[in-house]
């Protein structure tokens, strides 16, 4: 997918990766809507983007309600005609040990991380059906690793790589949903994952190396992109050496637990 001249959605797009995406879109003559729930910082980026090429219209909102994921295309809609790329990207950790069942606290990253990017597939798919469009959701390396305090991030972004499994079987072409699993990225994720900041998870990335891998992803019409090489090769020499994700799991156990020392 050439990305010139094309009509973009990005969710998420106030810092990290979304903004970072925003950013390299705005390069090229693209029509962008950059949405995010903090209307705050959504105005700092907004002021960056004012001397870029493309045009680009900030919009506040929340995507983890079916209402404002429809408010959002209807504005999308009305704004640039139609919409050709849609990035997925809004989403949250928790970082914690589960100890109550609060029905809430669940509900509010599931909502947010899994309902939302599912419901913006398929109201590409309903709108687009008979053109050409592509939807980018930003999973995670966690989709494949579930590690000790991230049993409920871990879960949300496993349950999309299922989703884009299956769903992909009954699409035209599978590169017209594409996951992206990111490793750490050194943005404000992890501060705001606990009421203390959780430890970083090495090897670490910056969020524009991120936003560049998935750009080259989607002009080369890839249906998953690791932006770590390390991680693929961990995937790849798991299958000859199945205790990797033992040891991996360990050494993250290990932080969690001196992380959890440190906070009582």
């Amino acid at each position: 997918m050439q990305l010139d001249g094309k009509h973009i959605v990005v969710t998420g797009a106030a810092s990290g990766i979304g903004q970072a995406l925003v950013t390299q879109f705005a390069t090229q003559a693209n029509q962008i809507l950059a949405t995010d729930i903090d209307a705050d910082h959504l105005q700092i980026a907004a002021q960056a983007w004012d001397s870029f090429p493309a045009t680009i219209h900030s919009l506040q909102g929340d995507v983890s309600t079916e209402q404002g994921i429809d408010q959002l295309f209807e504005e999308s809609i009305r704004l640039m005609g139609h919409i050709d790329l849609f990035i997925a990207n809004a989403g949250f950790a928790y970082y914690e040990a589960l100890t109550e069942p609060d029905w809430t606290h669940l509900q509010k990253i599931f909502d947010l991380n899994t309902l939302s990017p599912i419901y913006n597939t398929l109201k590409m798919q309903q709108l687009y059906s008979e053109k050409s469009y592509r939807v980018v959701v930003t999973a995670s390396s966690m989709a494949h690793y579930g590690l000790k305090g991230y049993a409920l991030y871990s879960a949300s972004k496993a349950a999309l790589h299922r989703f884009a499994e299956s769903h992909r079987q009954t699409l035209p072409h599978a590169e017209m949903l594409t996951l992206v699993y990111p490793i750490s990225v050194r943005t404000n994720f992890f501060r705001s994952a606990a009421k203390n900041p959780a430890p970083t998870i090495p090897p670490s990335q910056t969020a524009d190396y991120v936003a560049r891998q998935i750009i080259k992803g989607i002009e080369h019409d890839k249906a998953t992109i690791h932006t770590s090489r390390i991680f693929q090769l961990t995937l790849i020499m798991e299958r000859v050496f199945p205790p990797i994700r033992w040891i991996i799991k360990a050494i993250h156990a290990w932080g969690f637990n001196r992380w959890q020392r440190k906070t009582r």
